[in-house]
Formats: C-alpha cells, sequence, structure tokens
C-alpha cells in the first residue's frame, strides 16, 4: 500500500522511484500512474486516484507525491488508517525526514516498504561521514551496469 523514499540524496530516490515503478506497472506507458506535488496534494485527491480501477490498464494504480514533508504532517492520522489496511493502490511518499518512531513509519515498515535514499556513511569518531570508498565501488558498478562503462580511479 505505501512505500516511502526519504533520504537527502535525489539520485538515489529516482533510481527507487524508477524501479518501484517498473515492479509496480511494468513498461506500460498507459498504466495508471499520477504524480503530485507534496505542497499542493490534498488528501482527499490522492485518496480518489488510489482507490480508482482503470478502465483499460488491470493492477493497481501508483500515485506519486514529490516532495510529501507537509503532506504527511498535514494528512499522519489518513495516512496511518491508510497505510494498515488493505488497500488497492500504491502510494509512494518522496520526503526528506522519515522518523522511525511514529505510528506512520512502523505501519510503512509493517505493511509497506521504506527505502533510505542517503550516500553510505561511516563513523569517524563521533561523526557520520560520507564512506569515499562504498561510494566509488557503487558508482563504478552502476555505472557498468547501466551505461556498460568502465570507471576507473585515476
Amino acid at each position: 500500500g505505501v512505500c516511502a523514499l526519504f533520504g537527502d540524496e535525489p539520485f538515489l530516490k529516482r533510481l527507487a522511484l524508477k524501479e518501484i515503478t517498473r515492479t509496480i506497472v511494468g513498461d506500460d506507458e498507459d498504466a495508471p500512474v499520477t504524480s503530485v506535488e507534496g505542497s499542493q496534494a490534498q488528501w482527499r485527491d490522492v485518496r480518489d486516484e488510489l482507490s480508482t480501477a482503470s478502465l483499460f490498464t488491470p493492477g493497481p494504480r501508483l500515485v506519486i507525491v514529490d516532495e510529501a514533508d507537509k503532506f504527511v504532517s498535514n494528512y499522519r492520522d489518513k495516512l496511518e488508517e491508510y497505510a494498515a489496511g488493505p488497500s488497492s493502490g500504491v502510494l509512494v511518499l518522496i520526503v526528506d525526514q522519515w522518523p522511525g518512531n511514529t505510528r506512520l513509519a512502523k505501519a510503512v515498515a509493517k505493511q509497506g516498504l521504506a527505502i533510505e535514499c542517503r550516500a553510505p556513511q561511516s563513523q569517524r569518531g563521533k561523526t557520520k561521514v560520507i564512506d569515499l570508498g562504498r561510494l566509488a565501488k557503487w558508482l563504478a558498478a552502476w555505472a557498468s551496469k547501466t551505461h556498460h562503462i568502465k570507471l576507473t580511479d585515476t
């Protein structure tokens, strides 16, 4: 029912959203996908989109709320209800903050999917810093798989 993409890395959010979209609706150009801006989204409109069945394409509807931090704050109780129950559509919330101790985060962890979109980090003393070694390794693997190129460290 609900997927949350959270963190400070927009590139990783786009990659995760692309994979979620492909998994839910496949490569069908006519698949029922709706994307709304979080600052302008109203729960009633999002809920209508999620519950409306497509006449031309089978499968669940996909509704994406981008920059959804304010949307989550405004409609947290409604989202908690939606995440806890069975649903006909898939809601993707793209947010910067996703505190794991909230009822919504717990409901999504139980019934949905939460994906952290941050660069890999390591601990240096009391400070977390970007782990450049892991990042370079991931980037080289991604470039090889996606674009069939080899990145070197020179």
